[in-house]
């Protein structure tokens, strides 16, 4: 069973290529573990999404959508590099975001921030199912 095989990975797939559809930015929450980011970098490989960018470092050219994987979990809750790429996003540039740090969704940085009042979607990274975790662990 490859990644994507998995429900999980089905389920991410649905939600996500709904958002960029419908031009919409994404929250997608999650822990250190569970393979979200390698699960995005196949989403976008699987579905040859030449206009998508996989951000994850500071100064990356924006596409027209965009997903911002930065790890808030080593960057102790930080938003500034997310910040800086959200104000040179135009109204034509459309984003989502991972955030691999649960509490940084309940700091008054996040909760005050323009962003997020953009993202519309959230879709919940969750533990895999027992088969999943073992094609996973393969």
């Amino acid at each position: 069973m490859g990644v994507f095989n998995q429900k999980l990975y089905k389920d991410f797939e649905k939600v996500f290529l709904k958002s960029i559809q419908a031009k919409s930015g994404l929250l997608i929450v999650t822990v250190p573990g569970l393979g979200t980011y390698h699960f995005v970098k196949k989403f976008i490989e699987k579905n040859n999404l030449e206009d998508v960018a996989y951000i994850e470092g500071k100064n990356e050219e924006l596409k027209s959508y965009n997903i911002l994987a930065f790890d808030f979990d080593k960057e102790e809750r930080d938003l500034t590099a997310t910040l800086e790429y959200f104000k040179k996003i135009s109204p034509n540039t459309k984003f989502s975001l991972i955030v691999n740090d649960p509490f940084l969704l309940s700091t008054d940085e996040y909760i005050n921030s323009a962003i997020s009042r953009h993202l519309y979607g959230v879709f919940y990274f969750r533990a895999r199912d027992e088969k999943d975790t073992i094609a996973f662990a393969k």
